[in-house]
């Protein structure tokens, strides 16, 4: 199965003569906190991310890949803290954070229900926020998965027509040990709805 394993995202984009990947779909990562962590930060700008200098970090992995993403791309500087607390599962950081243990960077997807009943509260709305691309694979003379065709809309799945495709779902990477890869070459928004997010096949 290519995409994420165990909600946790890849961390390199498939390479080689033999693949092609094709921009699928962007999805936003936003920095999240319960109401009562998001009262004791207070307001944030992407000019100043010190109202967090004293704020326990929570992530799925002790580098903190999502979150040091995120502050590269929206703050503009590299995260040298440590997690406070690390739960190897996005989302049993959902679920964590969620609890009051402290703050996250989580993709929107996954904590939009949270988001919409006020379990956990947005710190920052920024007009650039941080993505992730996820992409569509070709493998030469590969025939087409049925579960890859079946998830995606329309105007994708006519790709399948000519080429054989496998699916594969990108995460950050690294560059200089903390990670900002950015979209990959001609990535554009294609508005894929959130079921097809992650794709599957044999």
């Amino acid at each position: 199965m290519a995409g994420a394993r165990g909600n946790r995202p890849h961390r390199a984009r498939p390479r080689g003569r033999a693949l092609a990947a094709v921009p699928l779909m962007d999805e936003e990562f936003v920095l999240v906190a319960a109401p009562a962590w998001a009262g004791q930060i207070g307001p944030l700008t992407c000019d100043d991310q010190g109202p967090l200098r004293d704020a326990q970090l929570v992530a799925y992995a002790e580098d903190l890949p999502i979150l040091c993403r995120y502050w590269r791309h929206v703050f503009l500087a590299r995260l040298s803290a440590r997690p406070a607390v690390v739960v190897p599962d996005l989302r049993g950081v959902r679920s964590s954070v969620a609890a009051g243990s402290g703050v996250t960077v989580l993709p929107r997807y996954l904590c939009e229900d949270d988001l919409a009943s006020g379990t956990l509260l947005t710190l920052l709305s920024s007009e650039d926020p941080a993505i992730n691309t996820g992409f569509l694979v070709q493998r030469t003379g590969a025939p087409p998965s049925r579960h890859t065709r079946a998830g995606m809309p329309p105007a994708r799945r006519a790709i399948t027509v000519t080429q054989p495709v496998s699916t594969y779902a990108s995460c950050p990477g690294r560059a200089g040990g903390c990670g900002v890869r950015g979209r990959a070459p001609g990535a554009r928004p294609c508005g894929v709805p959130a079921r097809a997010r992650i794709l599957a096949e044999e």
